[in-house]
């Protein structure tokens, strides 16, 4: 199966693009960021692992995006997959195998942060808050899920990521919410994410 990530320098995209280089996928990137950490360093040796132009169509099993399809994307993909869109986009319906995925707070390494917590979407949110304890997931564990999602040829048209202790959301159907169990408690994986921000910067300076 050949996937085109839209940018793998996005530090979400990064960590679904190593998930599914690791599982034998065919991943092809499109470098669209300004981020000052190139990523895609990580990836370049991997011989399943393509950076493409973005003036040149071609034709994909699946294209993951996050946020938003860029409208001068020229390449053609027989299903999409779009994380955390705006719910108005035009082309959610447009496209005649869609599916929105809207998450729950991601975080992981990368990421925007300080040791005290993270940035999303510019928003600090503290390790030690509410909104992070209840609402905050692993980007490992959503990107092993997305991987289970990708073997389903129905998928729905919208998704809602919960956790597995949450109840379903008011505007949504029961069927279209799939809940995902941490498989490491969250303290563990805030430590690991902490170390590997400290490592960052410590290499940096």
């Amino acid at each position: 199966m050949s996937i085109f990530v839209m940018d793998c320098n996005e530090w979400i995209t990064y960590h679904i693009a190593d998930m599914l280089l690791e599982n034998g996928y065919h991943v092809n990137a499109l470098e669209a960021s300004d981020n000052e950490e190139d990523l895609s360093m990580f990836f370049i040796r991997n011989s399943s692992f393509s950076m493409i132009s973005g003036d040149v169509q071609k034709k994909f099993n699946t294209g993951i995006f996050v946020r938003d399809l860029a409208s001068d994307i020229l390449h053609d993909f027989e299903q999409l997959i779009v994380i955390n869109p705006a719910k108005n986009a035009d082309y959610l319906e447009g496209h005649k195998r869609c599916t929105a995925i809207y998450t729950p707070i991601l975080f992981g390494e990368w990421m925007p942060m300080k040791e005290e917590g993270i940035f999303d979407q510019g928003k600090f949110i503290p390790f030690a808050s509410e909104a992070f304890k209840k609402n905050a997931l692993y980007i490992g564990d959503f990107s092993k899920a997305l991987l289970q999602w990708l073997q389903i040829s129905d998928l729905p048209r919208v998704l809602y990521v919960n956790h597995h202790d949450k109840g379903k959301s008011d505007d949504s159907k029961l069927e279209k919410n799939v809940f995902i169990r941490e498989n490491i408690p969250k303290h563990k994986r805030v430590k690991a994410v902490i170390e590997h921000y400290r490592s960052k910067r410590n290499f940096m300076i």
